[in-house]
């Protein structure tokens, strides 16, 4: 009786290997690149929905201060990312800076040098470290690097 042989071969084996680790070696950079790109883009879209909040407490603060809260000018974002610190005006006491709360939902700005530029109630400009990235708003778009 003849012993039945199923299987493959070695050199079938290794053909096999060889092929897949091709495979992964194409895609893995392009799998990459997409990941990278759907950061970049959850990055900006942060700094789209912080600067509308931003402009949306500027003006809460403006109706409840009477109008006196906020210039025209730049201002800094202290580092937890929730409050917009003005760098000129101060209260009554000279050295606390004047401060608006700023709801927002999502990954908040971090950054030591983040600012907002604020001309006639809207935010024209603005840097913001976003989860590593920086992102940088002109008024009507966003553009994040790292």
């Amino acid at each position: 009786m003849k012993a039945n042989r199923k299987g493959f071969t070695l050199i079938e084996l290794l053909a096999v290997i060889v092929i897949l680790a091709i495979i992964a070696l194409i895609a893995t950079p392009m799998i990459l690149g997409v990941i990278d790109s759907a950061k970049r883009g959850a990055a900006e879209s942060s700094a789209y929905g912080y600067v509308d909040s931003v402009e949306k407490s500027s003006l809460k603060d403006m109706i409840d201060n009477n109008g006196n809260t906020l210039v025209d000018d730049t201002y800094s974002i202290s580092s937890d990312g929730k409050v917009l610190t003005a760098n000129t005006k101060m209260e009554a006491d000279g050295t606390t800076p004047v401060t608006i709360n700023v709801s927002f939902k999502g990954d908040s700005p971090k950054g030591v040098d983040d600012s907002v530029t604020i001309a006639g109630g809207e935010i024209t400009a603005a840097t913001l470290t976003i989860n590593g990235y920086v992102v940088t708003y002109d008024g009507k778009k966003a553009t994040a690097a790292r």
